[in-house]
């Protein structure tokens, strides 16, 4: 990796400040898997799973960890309507059970792609996009000859905190998604047909840690907006897999 160059990643315990790698040089662009980070500008914070980093061009050129609420504030307050939609989901373990989720997705996934999609984010949260999964989706459908249905589309959304909480039941939804994708490869279905959506979304969590590194370091944030666009957002999955009927023929 350019110019990146770790001593210890050992005993990071829960302390905040503590020391965890060493760096001559952090270029915009450079990747660290090791800690998650994603770096475009030199000197500021990033997440590194359930921490912020700092790097301190003063001192060594040193990573310190610190507490990040936001990402954790936003899961304790969706964790119920999260488990809502979960429980819905269910645990695919028939192609009746595949095929109904596909058509949950589509109610659910493909208006809201259209409503991020349909005006340029706010310069502000760069350089995240949202990640779109809706080409595979319609692929995936059509595989498994799910009839694909007309969707009403919201207007586009501006406010920062509610596209934050929207973008964290989004891109979160990558994380989830590997579990998902071996319970289709479970039942037959790749990266080449019937699980194309969830092949990319499993492949990749890129855009996870780019989103959470866009959240902490917002200056215009309220936690109780963007607490109820996500919860509002996993009510829109609820009702899209709510009855949904779907033979397996």
């Amino acid at each position: 990796m350019a110019g990146l160059f770790l001593s210890s990643l050992t005993d990071l315990g829960d302390n905040t400040n503590k020391r965890v790698a060493d760096s001559e040089t952090v270029r915009p662009g450079d990747v660290c898997p090791a800690l998650e980070i994603f770096w475009n500008r030199l000197g500021c914070r990033y997440v590194n799973g359930n921490q912020t980093v700092f790097f301190d061009r003063v001192n060594g050129f040193s990573l310190y960890m610190q507490s990040s609420p936001r990402r954790f504030q936003l899961r304790e307050r969706t964790s119920k309507s999260h488990a809502r939609v979960d429980s819905l989901v269910g645990s695919l373990s028939s192609l009746a059970d595949y095929r109904r989720y596909l058509d949950g997705m589509q109610a659910f996934r493909l208006p809201l792609e259209a409503m991020l999609l349909s005006a340029p984010l706010p310069a502000i949260l760069s350089p995240w996009c949202p990640r779109s999964i809706g080409a595979e989706l319609l692929t995936d459908l059509a595989d498994l000859h799910v009839p694909i249905r007309r969707h009403a589309t919201a207007g586009a959304e501006r406010d920062i905190s509610r596209l934050c909480g929207i973008g964290y039941v989004v891109e979160g939804s990558a994380l989830g998604a590997k579990v998902l994708y071996r319970r289709a490869q479970a039942l037959g279905f790749d990266s080449r047909f019937g699980a194309r959506h969830l092949a990319r979304q499993s492949e990749d969590v890129g855009s996870w840690r780019v989103f959470l590194a866009v959240l902490e370091d917002l200056d215009e944030f309220d936690i109780d907006t963007a607490a109820s666009a996500a919860n509002a957002t996993f009510a829109a999955a609820e009702h899209a897999f709510a009855g949904l009927q779907i033979d397996a023929a």
